[in-house]
């Protein structure tokens, strides 16, 4: 699973276009969404949020391309598009979800067997 990820990354260091094509939309797509995120930031918070919804478009966009079997140019660019533009809020939501999540509950219900 880890080698076409692999191979990837080393065509895309050679090829300066898939750079672009990669960097550009999800770049694009971090700015809008730290535009519309609602909270003021300062610079340095703007600068690493936008950072991370670049670097999960850059990392899991290509994967979802690979698993979904996407082959046009234009549809994984929009892909890359998209995960730069909802990767700060679905990546908020999930952490919002661990923090209120019940581990030690969960856990002592299924050992002990009480609904």
């Amino acid at each position: 699973m880890i080698e076409p990820i692999v191979n990837a990354a080393v065509a895309l260091w050679l090829d300066s276009e898939a750079w672009l094509l990669l960097l550009l939309p999800s770049a694009a797509g971090s700015a809008c969404s730290l535009k519309c995120l609602g909270e003021p930031l300062h610079r340095w918070q703007k600068l690493y949020t936008f950072l991370i919804g670049v670097g999960c478009a850059v990392f899991i966009a290509p994967a979802l391309v690979e698993i979904l079997g996407i082959t046009g140019q234009k549809t994984e660019v929009c892909i890359n598009f998209l995960v730069g533009l909802f990767a700060l809020a679905v990546i908020s939501q999930i952490f919002k979800e661990i923090q209120s999540a019940d581990f030690i509950g969960t856990i002592k219900r299924y050992l002990l067997g009480k609904p």
